[in-house]
Order: C-alpha cells, then sequence, then structure tokens
C-alpha cells in the first residue's frame, strides 16, 4: 500500500513537472503585441521633419526624443535609424501641434499608405491636452506615436509603450513587446 502510495506521488510529481515545462514553452511563445498593418518604407532611413508649430510652442525635444526612441532596434539584418532632415519634403514623418481638442485620442498618427507601404506620415502634438502632462509622459506618448508611424498599434495585454490613453507606461523608450512588434514586421528586411 505504501509503495503504491509512493508511486502515485511520484507520477503526479512528473506529471505536474511535464505540464509545467510545456505550458511555460506556449506562453512564451504567444506575442502580444498588436499590429497595425502598415510598415515603414526604409526603416533604416526614417527622416523626421518639425513644423515651426513644435517649436514655437517648446515641444522640440518630446518630438525629437518621440522620433528616435527606436533607434537601433534591430530585426534580422535591419537596424531601425530614424534622423532628422531641414527639408519638408524629404521627410517620411512631419510633427506638427495642434490646438484641436477633438481628436482622435489625445494624440494621433496619420498614415498615408500605399498598400502596406507608408509613405509619409504626419503625427500631430494636441496642444491642449499635451501640455497637461509631464516631459516623461510627453516623451512616452511621442515615442508612442512613432510606434504607430513603425507599424504598431494599442496593446494593452502586456506593458508597452504601446498603451492605450489614459493608460501609461511609465517608461519613455519602447520595451520588449513592442521590439518584438518591429521584429515580427520586419524580419524579412
Amino acid at each position: 500500500m505504501e509503495i503504491e502510495s509512493s508511486l502515485s506521488k511520484r507520477k503526479f510529481i512528473l506529471s505536474s513537472i511535464v505540464l509545467m515545462v510545456v505550458a511555460s514553452i506556449f506562453i512564451s511563445q504567444v506575442d502580444a503585441y498588436v499590429l497595425r498593418g502598415n510598415r515603414v518604407d526604409r526603416p533604416n532611413q526614417v527622416k523626421y521633419w518639425l513644423d515651426a508649430s513644435i517649436s514655437s510652442i517648446g515641444y522640440n525635444a518630446a518630438a525629437i526624443h518621440g522620433s528616435t526612441a527606436w533607434n537601433g532596434l534591430t530585426a534580422g539584418r535591419l537596424s531601425i535609424n530614424v534622423t532628422s532632415t531641414t527639408s519638408a519634403s524629404a521627410a517620411d514623418v512631419k510633427w506638427y501641434a495642434s490646438s484641436e481638442t477633438n481628436d482622435l485620442g489625445q494624440f494621433y498618427a496619420q498614415t498615408s499608405t500605399s498598400g502596406t507601404l507608408t509613405s509619409t506620415s504626419i503625427v500631430r502634438i494636441n496642444t491642449v491636452r499635451f501640455k497637461t502632462v509631464d516631459g516623461n509622459r510627453q516623451k512616452e506618448t511621442t515615442a508612442h506615436e512613432m510606434g504607430h508611424v513603425l507599424g504598431l498599434t494599442h496593446e494593452d495585454t502586456v506593458p508597452s509603450i504601446m498603451l492605450s490613453g489614459p493608460a501609461w507606461l511609465y517608461g519613455t523608450y519602447p520595451v520588449q513587446d513592442d521590439k518584438d512588434g518591429i521584429a515580427h514586421i520586419y524580419q524579412f528586411d
């Protein structure tokens, strides 16, 4: 009787271990990031431009941070690289300030695409709402908008720079889920 009980305990422990290993394999392969369906044409050569409306209200640092926060993220042989340009016509991403209070969400990115490749992105900072948050939340917001430009949408199931408002990550750079999404989008480049 005691031998049977000992064998039953061992079988139970062994089956529990096997179940935990199998479960951890499946759980670790879940991708929580959400894709928008678009991607920039040349993610290693993205150019951004700041309209005078951004500098006139003192938001250059936040817009520059948002534009460059994704630099260095790798996907296959590709590395995201975003740099500035002084020419609006040469820019892939154009930053503007807007005093409209009826935006879709607090801040938004508009993308015109040809198929799934993004040709030009417009990011508008809602000046009415933007000035009500601290500098780190401004940087988080601009990095979030650049995530839209690169092809990600809102992600609310795990910590991510792509959280939808009014939630905050309380970080100013992309985290692992964001990086996984970028790697997925650009894995074949």
